[in-house]
């Protein structure tokens, strides 16, 4: 079985990172501040939790660019810091039950 940076290492994660190039980088701080929050505190997460932390405008702003929490999600995984732990359904009503990755945060090393 893949690790789980093999699995995010893969066509695509280039678009994610241009996403993120192009968003604010106040807002991308924001949800680093907060999945890193979640990595410390929570046993699992997902974007919606992230999504759910952040104001209004900020989610209004990101809406421009979906794929940039990807492009955060995708460095904080490379730098070790969550790992990807599956899938499971998103519950917003926008999301229309498609299938969102689960996150946890690694701690000295271990998942």
């Amino acid at each position: 079985m893949p690790d789980q940076l093999s699995l995010l290492d893969r066509p695509g994660i280039a678009g994610m990172t241009e996403a993120a190039s192009h968003a604010d980088p106040k807002d991308l701080q924001s949800v680093r501040a907060f999945a890193e929050w979640y990595a410390v505190y929570a046993d699992t997460f997902t974007s919606e939790d992230v999504i759910a932390k952040l104001t209004d405008a900020q989610r209004e702003r990101l809406s421009a660019f979906p794929n940039a929490m990807g492009g955060v999600f995708y460095h904080l995984a490379r730098a070790g810091i969550i790992t990807a732990q599956g899938y499971v359904t998103a519950t917003k009503p926008e999301a229309r039950g498609r299938a969102i990755r689960l996150w946890r945060g690694v701690r000295n090393g271990n998942v």
